[in-house]
C-alpha cells in the first residue's frame, strides 16, 4: 500500500465554520493554546454509536409504586379481566426482571423465577388485591419468594 501523499483528503472532521475554506497547504497548523482532551464532545456521533442501550429501566422510568391506575388494574385482575393482567405485565415486567436478577444474582434463574411470579401473580391476583396497597410490593414480595431459591 502506498503513503499517503500531500493530496491524500484528510479524514479529520470539516471545521464548525463553515464559511472559512478549508487550508490546502500541507503546513501543521500551531497547537491549540490550552490543551484539551480528545474525548468525543456530545454531539459526535461516534459518542452515540458507543452509548449502550439499557436493558432495564431506570427508576425515572419505572411506573409510580402506589399508582392508582395500578390498584384498578390488580383489582380487575382479580375478578379475571386478562386485559388488566396484561397491562400490568407489560409495565412491571421489567421492574420485576431487575429485582429478580439481584436477588437471584444469575439471569438463567432470574428467568425461571420470573415465570412462576408471574403465573403466582395471576393465580392469586384476588388474595393480593384484597391484602397489597402497590403492585411494588407485591411483587418485591414474590421476588423474593421466587428468585432467592
Amino acid at each position: 500500500m502506498a503513503p499517503p501523499s500531500a493530496s491524500t483528503p484528510s479524514l479529520t472532521p470539516p471545521s464548525s465554520s463553515p464559511s472559512s475554506p478549508t487550508p490546502s497547504s500541507s503546513t501543521p497548523s500551531p497547537p491549540p493554546s490550552s490543551p484539551t482532551p480528545s474525548s468525543p464532545t456530545p454531539s459526535s456521533p461516534t459518542l452515540a454509536a458507543s452509548t449502550p442501550t439499557p436493558s432495564t429501566p431506570s427508576s425515572s422510568e419505572a411506573p409510580s409504586p402506589v399508582d392508582p391506575s395500578d390498584r384498578v388494574l390488580l383489582s380487575r385482575a382479580a375478578r379475571g379481566a386478562a386485559d388488566a393482567f396484561e397491562e400490568l405485565y407489560d409495565r412491571w415486567a421489567p421492574v420485576a426482571y431487575g429485582m429478580c436478577v439481584h436477588v437471584a444474582g444469575d439471569e438463567t434463574r432470574a428467568a425461571r423465577a420470573m415465570e412462576s411470579i408471574w403465573l403466582e401473580f395471576w393465580q392469586n391476583a384476588p388474595s393480593l388485591a384484597r391484602r397489597a396497597d402497590d403492585v411494588r410490593r407485591v411483587l418485591a414480595d414474590l421476588v423474593w419468594a421466587h428468585a432467592r431459591n
